[in-house]
Formats: structure tokens, sequence, C-alpha cells
């Protein structure tokens, strides 16, 4: 990649860490040379009150968005779309996603997908 994108995937990732290290998400080990490796559930459930831990909505429904934290972490769509066509084409739920160039990679995120979305 260009060191002009390079650049912009190097800001994000740190972005995507500072965000996960405030959400209690990761440690913070001091080590900020070290590719980020993150987990992160596609998927959240908008539908869940603080009260009702099941998930579910007062009427039984559960409503989904995609995670904002993955959303930060992979803000194209195109690419969010790309992912997914590969659990569903592989019948995986995980995928990883790799950001940064041949000589040095930045972030490794894998992706989690909840059966009802592959299957569905």
């Amino acid at each position: 990649c260009s060191p002009r994108t390079y650049d912009k995937e190097a800001k994000q990732v740190e972005d995507v860490r500072r965000m996960l290290e405030d959400a209690g998400g990761l440690p913070v080990d001091g080590d900020d040379n070290r590719p980020l490796f993150a987990f992160f559930n596609v998927m959240i459930d908008t539908a869940a009150d603080d009260d009702d831990t099941s998930g579910n909505s007062d009427s039984g429904e559960r409503h989904y968005t995609v995670n904002p934290l993955l959303r930060a972490a992979i803000p194209d769509a195109n690419e969010l779309i790309q992912i997914m066509h590969h659990a569903v084409t592989w019948a995986v739920d995980t995928c990883f996603f790799v950001v940064g160039g041949y000589s040095r990679v930045l972030a490794i995120y894998e992706v989690r997908f909840p059966e009802e979305l592959l299957h569905d």
C-alpha cells in the first residue's frame, strides 16, 4: 500500500486500540509496536435494555445493528459485506480481517458472526 494509505490505516488502528482500552476490552500492555489483535462480534442487540439480560425487547423481537467498535475498525461497508460473504460462502462463523501492508501487519481482527445471521 502507499505511504499515505499506510499512515491512514495506522491512525485508524490506534483509534480502535484507544476505543478498546476505554471500553475495558483491551489490556494496556505499553507495547504499541505490536499488531493489534482484537475480537469483535459483528452484531449487537439494540433491543436489550439495562434491566433485560435476555437480549429480547418487550415485544420479544430482537433488533440487531453492526457493532460500533467493528464499524470503527473496518469503516468500509464493502469490506464488512465481503467478510460476511466469506462467512456465508464457507459456512464459518468466524473470519479474520488483516490491516497493513506486506512488510508490516498493523492489526488482525477476528470477526464472529451469530449463527442466526448466517443460517436464516
